[in-house]
């Protein structure tokens, strides 16, 4: 249905976790974890844009600049 970055904290700090958003309910897969960071967002933004591009489906990314644990999710345009 989608590609989304979204980000998450750990004991380590921030993450951006790159997940497959697979169908309702919205069940999710999670594809790779980039440590946050300017290069570690940007990575995680530029694998999203590839592979729903791939896949002919959106890609989502509610906070590139910002980490965000409460940002909108793609799913949240959805219901």
């Amino acid at each position: 249905m989608a590609f989304e970055a979204v980000r998450d904290g750990d004991t380590r700090g921030w993450i951006v976790v790159l997940t497959a958003v697979l169908a309702k309910p919205w069940e999710e897969a999670t594809l790779a974890d980039f440590r946050i960071g300017d290069a570690g967002s940007d990575e995680a933004a530029r694998a999203g844009r590839v592979l729903a591009e791939r896949f002919g489906v959106p890609f989502h990314f509610a906070s590139p600049g910002v980490p965000d644990d409460e940002a909108p999710r793609w799913w949240d345009g959805r219901r």
